[in-house]
This record gives structure tokens, C-alpha cells and sequence, in this order.
């Protein structure tokens, strides 16, 4: 279940990443970003595997924080 869902996201990442005007579209329905300014809004890029580096450091945040009972195991949730 965990796998087919990561194979989802990463499709639609890499679906957004190639797909810059549609991503601005979808995001008027839920701003009120004017569409002049909209256009020159930079996009994220949105890489299809997580990086684990970045992955680990939001763990240490949020374990810091008392956001976690117990830190997730990330060998177990990563590629």
C-alpha cells in the first residue's frame, strides 16, 4: 500500500514538474493570486524520490518538537 501510494505521488510530482501552466491554474483556484502576477511566480521543483537528507533533517525538527510519540523509521518509508 505505502509503495503504490509513493509510486502516485511521484507520478504526479514529475507530472507537475513538466506541466508548469496547469499547475498555475490549479493554483487560482484556491489563491487570489492575481494572473499577471501568477505567471511570474517561480515554481517549485518537484523531485519524484524524496531526498533523504532533507527527509532526516525535518525528522530531527520535529522530533525536537515533540511532533512525533516515536521518530518514524525511515528505512522503512524510503526507497
Amino acid at each position: 500500500m505505502v509503495e503504490k501510494f509513493r509510486e502516485a505521488i511521484a507520478e504526479s510530482l514529475a507530472y507537475a514538474d513538466s506541466h508548469p501552466d496547469e499547475v498555475r491554474e490549479v493554483v487560482t483556484t484556491y489563491t487570489k493570486i492575481p494572473p499577471a502576477v501568477l505567471k511570474r511566480v517561480a515554481l517549485p521543483k518537484w523531485p519524484a524520490e524524496p531526498n533523504r537528507a532533507s527527509v532526516e533533517r525535518l525528522v530531527k525538527l520535529g522530533d525536537g518538537s515533540d511532533l512525533f510519540k516515536q521518530a518514524p523509521d525511515l528505512d522503512k518509508l524510503l526507497p
